[in-house]
């Protein structure tokens, strides 16, 4: 696993690929990286609805399959600077060399997207867009990359006002367009989407 780990980090395996691969290992290897004594944090949510940090002792499998819950590009991000800190610490006088995509086009994505679009669903879809311009830090590549959006993310009459953070859904591959907004008796904001197959969903978020 050492040599598919540099690989991973390299660049050479996918993400994906290398997840597979960690989990048959049982992540035995990068356990193996761990420094002695070495704490995570444990976030839990307590029955008042407080939320409680514990140090705890890391495990490599927990800490990474919990990273992987959610399928996003900063999950993504997030897995594998994990992975890279550990090889780095344990093994100091490698000349180590770092794939740095993933963090370049997740910086990308946040530096050239409207605010109004975001969300689980959307990065993958964004990402997507990323890996389709050829030149993505020129000029004309940001117009375009700016341009596909904007014609991927449509709205109806005005952009959403999100309170707590865009949520934009994806339904047949492609983001939906956002129809209305409205609050309800109870302060709740609903946000209306609507698919090409004519498919509706609703998402609600409150301060």
């Amino acid at each position: 696993m050492k040599e598919i780990t540099f690989d991973f980090i390299k660049g050479d395996i996918s993400f994906d690929e290398y997840v597979k691969l960690s989990e048959k290992d049982s992540f035995e290897f990068l356990q193996s990286l761990v420094k002695e004594g070495e704490a995570a944090n444990r976030i839990t949510q307590t029955e008042d609805g407080n939320i409680k940090v514990e140090s705890i002792p890391y495990v490599a499998k927990d800490v990474l399959t919990d990273m992987l819950k959610k399928d996003t590009l900063a999950v993504k991000v997030d897995f594998f600077s994990e992975i890279c800190r550990l090889v780095k610490e344990a093994f100091p006088n490698e000349n180590i060399v770092i794939n740095t995509y993933l963090l370049d086009a997740f910086n990308y994505i946040l530096l050239n997207t409207p605010n109004y679009i975001g969300g689980a669903e959307a990065e993958q879809v964004l990402y997507e867009v990323y890996k389709s311009i050829s030149c993505p830090n020129t000029p004309s590549g940001r117009a375009e990359y700016k341009r596909i959006i904007s014609s991927l993310f449509k709205y109806k009459n005005k952009k959403p006002r999100w309170i707590q953070g865009p949520e934009w859904p994806v339904c047949c591959g492609k983001p939906m367009m956002f129809v209305q907004e409205f609050k309800d008796t109870e302060g709740k904001e609903h946000y209306l989407f609507e698919c090409s197959s004519l498919e509706n969903t609703e998402i609600i978020q409150f301060d």
